[in-house]
């Protein structure tokens, strides 16, 4: 498990249907690029995945806020 690149992070978002510039893409990246870091060590052991494409999304619903 790497930390994903931002033209990792739009090709994801955009299979997800939330197409996101490559400024945001970026600052996807720098933000998550913590937790992949962090999990790395346990990478593979737990029953989850991070999954960026999601975050645009839940940032910018009402619901999430």
């Amino acid at each position: 498990m790497t930390k994903p690149t931002a033209k990792e992070i739009r090709a994801v978002a955009e299979a997800a249907g939330v197409p996101v510039d490559e400024e945001t893409a970026g600052r996807i990246a720098n933000a998550i690029g913590p937790a992949f870091e962090g999990f790395a060590a346990i990478s593979g052991t737990l029953p989850l995945d991070l999954e960026p494409s999601h975050y645009l999304l839940a940032q910018t619903t009402k619901a999430a806020r």
